[in-house]
């Protein structure tokens, strides 16, 4: 059972809810809502929540209630939850493929592994109708395919997991062990619910039962896509962790809690700690005195703005290393919009000596 807050509009904490509940992308549910019960979809998107009740309905094999201040989602285990999260025609459409945005018409190259190049070449045909941004391409045995992921970009891998020469799940491993980090999904037989479960337990994306109907087809297309764009939205906040990592500003992110979440490599040396040391641990490790912490507390944070909006509190600090000296940075400061400070220093200069002035000034 997932319960969420409504902060804003009531059908946004549906949304979110019920694609917590299912694991899911919001993406592949914002979409659904014309499989919504109207009363409940009209009740959903009032400028106010409704005072008298609660309102409940079905929706993509999952039980939503949603009161005043709360919604409450319920998954249901029926055989249909498949084709309600994944309608076939209605994701997949001609229509809606030359609709997508710039970012998700980008091709996808799919390697399919599977020993019976009868059932490849069918699976990989109806894949490319269905959606023409996926392009297939087929290796009959681990082998083969091993090779192909060493040498070529791959977006996502299909493998079946009864193979003569390894199964799926050892192919996956093998995947691992070399560094390849793809989305895989495993292609299984019926009655495998089990070499399913173990599939995910070992680092599958996704698996998928073997079936001779168009609309599964499509369903897998739809998870084809999903997968990918997560993964792609993963490596861009990576590219993003990585260029920061060389910059020459210190860079930390404090969580809600006080808590640094991330400190590039700048960030630790100007302060002169290890990252490893500093992730975990609250930010007032750099203001040993509770007179310096209550200034920052009482004078600084309640005046740092939303850097969506208001732009960063800009100013100088004075903080304690690691070792016990004390050194002076150029200090900006804002939030992100969930709530996160972004911490910048430049320009550090040592003032161990006799510094008697402010532990922090804005400018």
């Amino acid at each position: 059972m997932i319960r969420k807050q409504i902060e804003g509009s009531p059908s946004e904490a549906v949304v979110t809810a019920v694609a917590e509940a299912l694991d899911v992308d919001e993406c592949s549910l914002s979409p659904l809502y014309d499989t919504v019960d109207p009363d409940a979809l009209n009740a959903l998107l009032r400028p106010q929540r409704p005072d008298d009740g609660c309102v409940t309905f079905s929706w993509v094999g999952c039980t939503v209630s949603v009161d005043t201040d709360e919604v409450i989602v319920r998954r249901d285990q029926t055989a249909e939850m498949e084709e309600e999260i994944n309608p076939p025609s209605d994701l997949t459409s001609q229509r809606e493929l030359q609709e997508r945005p710039a970012e998700d018409a980008d091709s996808i190259d799919v390697l399919h592994i599977d020993d019976d190049p009868q059932f490849t070449d069918l699976v990989n045909d109806i894949l490319e109708q269905i959606d023409p941004d996926i392009e297939v391409v087929t290796r009959n045995s681990v082998k083969e395919g091993l090779l192909h992921l060493e040498s070529e970009d791959i977006d996502c891998v299909l493998s079946d997991y009864d193979m003569p020469d390894m199964d799926g799940l050892k192919f996956l491993e093998q995947m691992r062990a070399r560094g390849l980090e793809r989305p895989f999904v495993l292609l299984t037989g019926k009655g495998s619910e089990e070499i399913a479960s173990e599939a995910i337990s070992v680092g599958a994306s996704d698996y998928f039962q073997k079936s001779g109907s168009i609309d599964q087809f499509e369903i897998l297309a739809n998870r084809i896509r999903n997968l990918v764009q997560k993964s792609r939205s993963e490596q861009r906040v990576q590219d993003v962790y990585e260029a920061i990592d060389v910059v020459d500003e210190g860079i930390g992110l404090i969580d809600a809690d006080g808590r640094f979440v991330y400190v590039n490599q700048r960030y630790a040396e100007i302060l002169g700690y290890d990252r490893e040391e500093m992730t975990g641990r609250r930010w007032t490790i750099l203001y040993e005195d509770e007179e310096e912490r209550t200034v920052l507390e009482q004078e600084v944070f309640p005046n740092v703005p939303n850097m969506c909006s208001d732009g960063v509190w800009t100013g100088q600090t004075v903080k304690w290393r690691k070792d016990g000296s004390r050194v002076r940075t150029d200090h900006r400061l804002a939030y992100t919009r969930d709530g996160m400070m972004v911490c910048l220093l430049s320009n550090p200069t040592d003032v161990s000596h006799d510094y008697d002035g402010p532990v922090a000034e804005q400018v």
